[in-house]
Order: C-alpha cells, then sequence, then structure tokens
C-alpha cells in the first residue's frame, strides 16, 4: 500500500512518508477540481518527477519522530529537498551544491540553516512562479517564503 519504491524494513511511518514522495498519478477527479488545484497539483508532480533522485532514491530522514516527524529531508549527490512541517523548525541545509526548502508550515516565512552564504537564492509560490527573493546569510536566517511555496538554494559557484 505505501509504493514500490519503499525499501524493506523500512519503518512504517518512513514508508508512508516515502508514499507521498513517489505519488506521481494524477488525481482520478482532477477534471473536477478548480484550475489553480489543477495547476497547483501539476507543478508539484513536476516537482517530485524533476527530483526524483533525492525524493524517491536517495538518503531520507524525517528528523524528530516524538513531534511528528516536523522536517523530512531527501537528498542525493547532486541536491537536498528539505520539508518543514512545523513553524518552529530549522531546515538544514547542510553542505550541498543546491539546496530546496520546501515550505509546509502553513505560516509566510521558514527558518533556514546554511553553512554558508548561497551564491544565489530564488524563492517559488505553490504554482512554482518565482516569489521576491528573500536574503539568506550563513548560520540560521529566518526567511519570507509563500506558505505551500519554496526556497531553492545554490552554493556552486
Amino acid at each position: 500500500p505505501y509504493g514500490e519504491d519503499a525499501p524493506e524494513g523500512t519503518e512504517e511511518e518512513e514508508r508512508a512518508i516515502r508514499a507521498f514522495f513517489t505519488f506521481r498519478k494524477p488525481f482520478p477527479t482532477a477534471h473536477g477540481m478548480p484550475e489553480d488545484h489543477r495547476k497547483m497539483v501539476a507543478h508539484w508532480l513536476g516537482f517530485a518527477a524533476a527530483h526524483g533522485e533525492a525524493l524517491r532514491h536517495g538518503a531520507f530522514r524525517a528528523e524528530h519522530p516524538e513531534s511528528g516527524c516536523p522536517v523530512v529531508v531527501g537528498e542525493s549527490a547532486a541536491e537536498r529537498i528539505v520539508g518543514l512541517y512545523a513553524h518552529s523548525s530549522v531546515a538544514p541545509v547542510g553542505r550541498c551544491k543546491t539546496a530546496y526548502v520546501l515550505n509546509a508550515t502553513g505560516a509566510d516565512d521558514i527558518y533556514v540553516d546554511c553553512p554558508v552564504r548561497p551564491t544565489a537564492v530564488a524563492a517559488f509560490d505553490t504554482f512554482g512562479c518565482p516569489a521576491a527573493t528573500p536574503a539568506v546569510g550563513k548560520g540560521v536566517s529566518r526567511v519570507t517564503v509563500p506558505r505551500g511555496g519554496y526556497l531553492k538554494l545554490d552554493f556552486t559557484n
């Protein structure tokens, strides 16, 4: 019931979260959805497909299970994707070439912890459209990112 990509022996909670990232089929009721919902679903399905290596095949961890896993991280050699589900959580960007921080907190800002200042920063709304570019520095930063949107951080020259 959790998808074929869930590895055997993985804890039930991790398998359930992984199933979210492996879901790529259109909703059977998409024809009845409002246009903006269809656009949002199409964007996130495209995002999941474009970043499948990190989301489905790379290293995966769900942090703080005692708090309902408010931080979920998928990582490949090329990128790290961090899902934030609690406003008080801090995204552990770590050392990577590119990081995406998804804002599922219900607020219009998130906290990110960068080991160095990113060379490029971009924010996007839930449809994947560019939003105002926030300032992000080294260390912990409070960053404006639309709820349901995400932040892209590049650390390459």
